[in-house]
């Protein structure tokens, strides 16, 4: 992210109850006591977004290197998407275009964004379906791509997160969470791959996968939370 002239690591989220952003600059060489800065916060003007902001997401457009993030009231039907800046040192959020003009979305809470293929996934919780829009909006800025149903898709379908494959493969891993398990989708067919559950967790909110290898976890990992327990466990 380009803030004040620097690129620099952020970690962004909505805040509900105001509908604003907040913005946390990720220090290289923290240690316990200063892992992040605030750049803007409940206090910051500029920086609005949906009121009542529920389903979240984020991404840096390829082709525009600019930080854009997409979200939805959960009242609404509408999923907008913003371009958050900082380039003069101070974070803005800037309407790009109402997402979903031809189709109505229910309630929608887990949103991810593929880079790769430069798609968006909205998880709708009720029916139970996932929305595929081009996260691009120079692409196809209103048209839906496809939607995928039913596979044992359950009401109160939520977390949303991509495995990346390398050349556009991959995978989307959704919960299904009225089911206490977990959906697999290939992201060049939306076909579903698999079906399964996750020892010690139930009733799973949000979840995030890398592909990325690290020590123990040659293939990557999987978090998801677990809801009785309130926590975060990785797979």
């Amino acid at each position: 992210f380009n803030f004040n002239g620097q690129n620099t690591d952020v970690f962004v989220a909505n805040l509900r109850d105001l509908g604003k952003i907040s913005v946390w600059k990720i220090n290289p060489d923290w240690t316990l006591n200063n892992v992040v800065t605030l750049l803007a916060g409940p206090s910051s003007t500029g920086t609005s977004i949906s009121p009542d902001s529920y389903g979240w997401a984020c991404w840096r457009n390829p082709s525009t290197s600019d930080l854009e993030c997409f979200d939805k009231s959960k009242s609404s039907a509408q999923i907008k998407h913003w371009k958050i800046s900082g380039t003069n040192g101070v974070i803005t959020s800037t309407l790009i275009r109402n997402v979903n003009t031809d189709v109505g979305i229910n309630v929608a809470e887990g949103f991810v964004v593929n880079t790769a293929s430069k798609k968006v996934y909205f998880n709708e919780k009720n029916p139970a379906q996932t929305h595929i829009y081009y996260a691009d909006a120079a692409l196809n800025p209103k048209t839906r791509l496809a939607v995928i149903q039913g596979n044992g898709l359950t009401p109160d379908y939520e977390g949303a997160a991509i495995y990346q494959c390398g050349n556009g493969n991959g995978y989307l891993v959704s919960s299904n969470q009225g089911a206490s398990n977990f959906k697999v989708f290939d992201l060049q067919t939306n076909a579903l791959v698999k079906t399964f559950t996750a020892q010690g967790s139930s009733g799973t909110d949000s979840l995030d996968v890398t592909s990325g290898s690290v020590p123990g976890y040659p293939n990557g990992f999987l978090a998801i939370h677990n809801d009785p327990g309130a926590d975060y466990r990785i797979y």
